[in-house]
């Protein structure tokens, strides 16, 4: 009597895709998964310089263009984010159906063009035109690049890769301010300065055009190095119905809405506090913009960078060791560390001592900022992820970017009417938003647990 033949090995569940025999679904990280993050990364790197660089010619732009506070503000958030948002929408919806590093290629080349024209502007209304068009630029990226990286790199290196991903926010956030301010003080010194085809420009105008003309180095390495990965899952290619979608959140509509809140209100405060740092250092301490830009930049691209990475790798670990909350766990622990730097830093008299509890603040409150988009990723499937990380960018700028400035000033403009004070409109709030911030994301915790241990038992049945 002979044996039966042994059966195959059985394969981890979830190894492979249903719908493409011998394709693994959760392939190992490569040298090109990593790449691929990079350059991710450097895409969001320039994404934020463009954005960000406004920031840090704010008294230079209302001397020269005559505004208040509240008008600087729509520059810094309504023109830019009220675009984001909406067309992060269609975005979104592409995104999930066509070749996304080919979008993204499409938008940064809108954005940079735009940056470089809004150093060709003279009045409030081209510059708004102009930062709208920035807006509609860098809405591609937001929902193409980490579902890029989501079918780059395997599930256990999420967290990381999209913390390393995240770093490019503050990378790009303090070249915004290390670069502009290096610029705007040599051209401070020189004055006007005369540029051929284009005429005389301003040291704001001047630092536009250099940034905007930047940005045509990494478009091109993008285009050039980066392929577009396959979809992941056993439908990946098949865009999902706008009723599939609107089952998928109403079915874990909990841990998405507090996830939404609590991410929302951290933007809010760090955009919103965050447009008005160089001003608070030039207004309440005295510094010039070159030194502003220095350290700022120092406390974008060094603590907050730190910090994601930090939050990142430690999501990863405590994943890994069974915690499915892992990364909404690290962000309500640094939201809640936040409170002592966070509130005390624009109170003191001194800006060296200032300067050190806002790099302890950032360092806190930035910890599971790289975890917002990667937490997210575990809630929907492959098809749906685009469309689900520009809805939450919608929400999250429209609230963040959008009316965070606009706030900031108004307090400073109406209620203080005093720009001196506008180290207490920055002390209100980012007061109230880590209070809505930590409440929601302790909130947060179970269902989005429960909601993920669903998923992935229904993924490996």
């Amino acid at each position: 009597m002979t044996s039966p033949a042994p059966r195959p090995a059985a394969k981890p569940p979830g190894t492979e895709d249903p719908s493409r025999p011998g394709v693994p679904v959760n392939p190992p990280a490569t040298a090109r998964s990593w790449w691929v993050v990079a350059m991710m990364t450097l895409v969001i790197v320039f994404s934020f310089l463009d954005r960000g660089i406004l920031a840090l010619l704010v008294e230079p732009i209302k001397a020269d263009l005559g505004i208040s506070d509240t008008q600087m503000s729509l520059l810094l958030g309504a023109a830019f984010a009220s675009f984001y948002a909406v067309m992060g929408i269609p975005f979104g919806i592409l995104a999930d159906r066509v070749h996304r590093v080919g979008l993204m290629a499409v938008g940064f080349l809108l954005w940079t063009i735009a940056t470089a024209a809004s150093g060709l502007t003279r009045t409030f209304g081209h510059l708004f035109l102009m930062r709208m068009a920035v807006g509609i630029g860098e809405a591609t990226v937001g929902p193409a690049a980490p579902s890029v990286i989501a079918d780059s790199v395997p599930r256990e290196r999420l967290g990381t890769a999209m913390s390393i991903y995240t770093t490019g926010i503050y990378i790009g956030s303090g070249l915004a301010t290390v670069l502009g301010g290096t610029i705007a003080g040599l051209a401070v010194g020189h004055g006007n300065v005369t540029l051929p085809l284009i005429g005389v420009v301003k040291p704001w105008q001047l630092v536009l055009i250099v940034v905007g003309a930047l940005g045509l180095v990494p478009l091109a390495l993008m285009v050039a190095t980066v392929r577009e990965p396959k979809r992941r899952g056993a439908t990946a290619d098949k865009p999902p119905a706008m009723s599939e979608v609107r089952a998928h959140y109403r079915l874990h509509r909990r841990p998405i809405f507090f996830h939404h809140l609590g991410f929302a209100a951290i933007s809010f405060s760090g955009y919103g506090v965050g447009a008005w740092l160089p001003s608070f250092f030039v207004r309440t301490h005295g510094w010039s913009i070159g030194e502003v830009g220095l350290w700022l930049g120092i406390n974008g691209a060094v603590a907050a960078s730190l910090s994601v990475l930090v939050g990142g790798t430690l999501a990863d670990r405590w994943y890994r060791q069974g915690k499915r909350d892992a990364k909404l766990r690290v962000a309500f622990i640094g939201s809640l560390l936040w409170f002592p730097p966070g509130l005390a830093y624009p109170l003191v008299g001194d800006g060296g001592l200032a300067l050190g509890l806002l790099l302890a603040a950032t360092f806190l409150g930035s910890l599971g900022i790289g975890c917002a988009v990667a937490a997210l990723q575990e809630l929907m499937p492959n098809r749906m992820r685009g469309q689900a990380v520009a809805l939450y960018a919608v929400l999250a700028n429209l609230i963040g970017l959008g009316i965070g400035p606009t706030a900031v000033a108004l307090l400073t403009d109406r209620w203080f009417g005093d720009e001196s004070m506008l180290r207490y409109s920055l002390v209100i709030v980012a007061l109230v938003c880590h209070v809505v911030a930590s409440v929601a994301l302790a909130l947060s915790l179970r269902p989005f647990r429960e909601s993920v241990v669903e998923i992935e038992r229904a993924a490996a049945a």
